[in-house]
């Protein structure tokens, strides 16, 4: 983890790197690391170009894709899918493609999360609608109320 945020080579951690570090755990933490990608997609992929070719191989992308709470599978694929040249190298081009994906994606489950919250609230709704006249029709048919 240190020579992945040494960004410089210094063999020391700076303060602008050790706050990257501590902004990447805290979008980890919320769970917001697709919008922390998203919106400091060129210092992501300056983190994660550890040789400085201006491009993101297979292997740097694996490392650091962890890092952001992504599966070894899902990283694999992810990284084929956006390797649109088919180089075996993410130039910036694509990794920003990528970058919106996440944002995409991310905006896409959280419409289904909140549609699946409404339905089950209106779930809940109905059952509790269903046991009110449960439990009225039973009181009504005994014969006495229950307090």
């Amino acid at each position: 983890v240190f020579d992945m945020l040494d960004v410089d080579g210094s063999s020391s951690i700076e303060y602008n790197e050790f706050y990257l570090m501590v902004c990447i755990l805290v979008s980890i933490q919320d769970h917001e690391e697709k919008k922390f990608i998203y919106h400091h997609s060129r210092t992501v992929f300056d983190l994660m170009d550890k040789d400085g070719s201006a491009s993101i191989d297979v292997e740097e992308f694996e490392i650091f894709g962890l890092l952001f709470n992504l599966g070894l599978k899902a990283i694999r694929d992810i990284f084929n899918d956006f390797d649109v040249s088919g180089d075996q190298q993410l130039d910036y081009g694509e990794f920003k493609l990528f970058a919106m994906a996440c944002i995409d994606r991310g905006k896409t489950l959280s419409k289904k999360e909140k549609d699946q919250e409404r339905a089950a609230k209106s779930e809940g709704k109905n059952i509790a609608r269903q046991q009110s006249h449960f439990s009225a029709s039973s009181q009504e048919r005994d014969g006495c109320v229950i307090m």
